[in-house]
C-alpha cells in the first residue's frame, strides 16, 4: 500500500527498490532512487530527495559514497539497514544560524592517544598546543555522529617538512588518518607555479598526478607580493569560505605555518572546529610514497592516446599501427569489464592491483605486451574517463565506467566485427 505523504520511509523504500536486492545503488544512484520513487506514482524534487537521503544517512540506514574530481559527487549509495524508518518521518535539517552551536571551551578538549604507543607522547604535547588555539586533535576517535570535513593542504610546506627530516610524506596517508574523524567532503592541495616548475625540473613530473590519484583537488596559486605568502593567502580565504558552509563541521589545515591560527576564532563563532595538522608529529601515519597512475609523455602515450580517440568515436585507426593499438585498448576494457566480484563490476583498491588483474587475464597476443605499455594504456583510459576514481571510506578505488563511449564502443558487437 502506498502512502500519500512523503517521508523517510518512502524514500528508503525507493532506495531498496533501486538497489534491485543488492547491497548498494550503483552510479548514478540519486537518479536511480528518484526514478524508483516516481514509479510509485509520486513526485519529489531533487532538493527534497537530498534532504531525505541526508536524514537516512544520519540515522544509519545508508551511506553515500562520494567521488569525482572534487570528491563530492555521490557515486554510490550503500545500504546499511534494509528496514524502513518510522512512517512519514520528516528530515531533520541542521540549522544554518552561525551561532546555533556553543563554541567549544578550551578546558573541554580531551587529549586521547593515536593508535601507536610511539606517538602517544607527541600527541599529548600537540593536544596542549591545540587547546591554546581552540582546536581539536587528529587521532581523537570520532563521535557517534559522523562529522563532515574540509581538508586543505599546503603542498610545499608539507613536502619540505618531511624532506628536511629524511622521509617522504604520503598525501594519501594524510587522507586516511583524517578520514578516521569523519567524511571528507572537500580535499584541496595548494601549489604555486614555482613548486610545479621545480618538480618538473627535478624529474618529479608525476607530482601533480599522484596528488590527483590520491583524491585531491589540485589548486595552482598565482604569485603574490611575496612568494611565501601566495599559497597561505589563498588557503586562508578558501578555509573561511568552507567555514561558512552549513555542511562542514571540521576544517583540517595541513601546514606548519602559524598563519592559520586565526581561523580557530572564526570557527568557534560558528560552532565548528579547526585542526592544525602537523605531519612531523604524525610521521608514523603519513610516511611513505603514494601510488599513482604512470604519466608518460613519450611515443607510447601519444600512440595510445590517438587510439583511444578512435575508439571513443567508433572509427578505425588511421594506420594499421593505430588500429592495432585501438584493439589493444578495447581488449583491456573488455578484460576489466569481465572481472566481477560477487556478480558486480570490480572495484580495484589500487592502480597496481588493477594492472595485475588485467595482466593475468589478457589473451594472447596482448599478454606479450610489456608492463610499461599496460601502465600507459591504463593511464590513457583514466585520462579519457573510461576508468573512474572513487573516494570511499577505505581509500581511493578505481572502476570501469560503463557510460563512457570508449567502454560502450569497446564492448559493442560492431567493433568486434570490424576488428576481425
Amino acid at each position: 500500500m502506498g502512502r500519500s505523504a512523503i517521508g523517510s520511509d518512502a524514500v528508503m523504500q525507493a532506495v531498496l527498490d533501486a538497489s534491485s536486492g543488492n547491497s548498494a545503488v550503483d552510479f548514478p544512484p540519486v537518479k536511480k532512487v528518484k526514478a524508483a520513487f516516481q514509479r510509485s506514482g509520486r513526485s519529489i524534487s531533487d532538493l527534497s530527495l537530498q534532504k531525505y537521503l541526508s536524514t537516512l544517512e544520519r540515522d544509519g540506514y545508508i551511506e553515500r559514497v562520494r567521488g569525482g574530481p572534487r570528491g563530492n559527487e555521490i557515486e554510490r549509495i550503500d545500504i546499511l539497514k534494509r528496514s524502513l524508518p518510522q512512517a512519514g518521518a520528516a528530515p531533520k535539517l541542521q540549522a544554518v544560524r552561525p551561532h546555533a552551536k556553543q563554541p567549544p571551551k578550551q578546558s573541554e578538549t580531551t587529549p586521547l592517544s593515536v593508535p601507536t604507543k610511539q606517538t602517544d607522547a607527541l600527541l599529548r604535547a600537540e593536544v596542549i598546543a591545540q587547546q591554546r588555539a581552540a582546536t581539536v586533535a587528529i587521532g581523537t576517535p570520532p563521535s557517534s555522529k559522523p562529522k563532515n570535513i574540509a581538508l586543505l593542504v599546503d603542498w610545499e610546506n608539507t613536502f619540505l617538512a618531511g624532506t628536511v627530516r629524511g622521509f617522504a610524506v604520503s598525501f594519501s596517508g594524510i587522507k586516511k588518518l583524517v578520514r578516521e574523524q569523519g567524511r571528507i567532503l572537500f580535499a584541496d592541495v595548494f601549489v604555486d607555479p614555482h613548486t610545479v616548475e621545480r618538480a618538473a625540473k627535478s624529474g618529479a613530473s608525476d607530482t601533480l598526478r599522484s596528488l590527483w590519484d590520491a583524491g585531491y583537488h589540485v589548486i595552482a596559486c598565482p604569485m603574490g607580493s611575496k612568494d611565501a605568502d601566495a599559497v597561505d593567502t589563498i588557503m586562508n580565504q578558501r578555509a573561511r569560505d568552507y567555514l561558512e558552509l552549513a555542511d562542514i563541521d571540521i576544517l583540517v589545515v595541513v601546514s606548519r605555518d602559524r598563519d592559520f591560527r586565526a581561523l580557530s576564532d572564526k570557527a568557534a563563532d560558528r560552532g565548528k572546529h579547526v585542526v592544525l595538522f602537523d605531519v612531523i608529529k604524525h610521521r608514523s601515519h603519513v610516511e611513505g610514497g603514494d601510488a599513482h597512475f604512470e604519466l608518460e609523455n613519450g611515443r607510447e602515450h601519444i600512440k595510445l592516446e590517438r587510439a583511444a580517440e578512435a575508439l571513443k568515436t567508433a572509427r578505425h585507426g588511421e594506420t594499421a599501427e593505430s588500429e592495432y593499438w585501438r584493439e589493444y585498448l578495447a581488449e583491456i576494457v573488455r578484460t576489466i569489464t569481465g572481472i566481477k566480484a560477487h556478480g558486480k563490476t570490480m572495484l580495484f583498491q589500487s592502480f597496481p592491483s588493477m594492472q595485475d588483474q588485467v595482466q593475468m587475464r589478457l589473451d594472447s597476443p596482448w599478454k606479450n605486451q610489456s608492463g610499461k605499455i599496460l601502465r600507459v594504456a591504463l593511464t590513457v583510459l583514466r585520462e579519457k574517463g573510461a576508468i573512474r576514481q572513487i573516494t570511499a571510506r577505505n581509500g581511493v578505488q578505481y572502476v570501469i565506467d560503463p557510460q563512457s563511449p570508449i567502454v560502450q564502443n569497446a564492448c559493442s558487437v560492431n567493433l568486434l566485427a570490424s576488428a576481425g
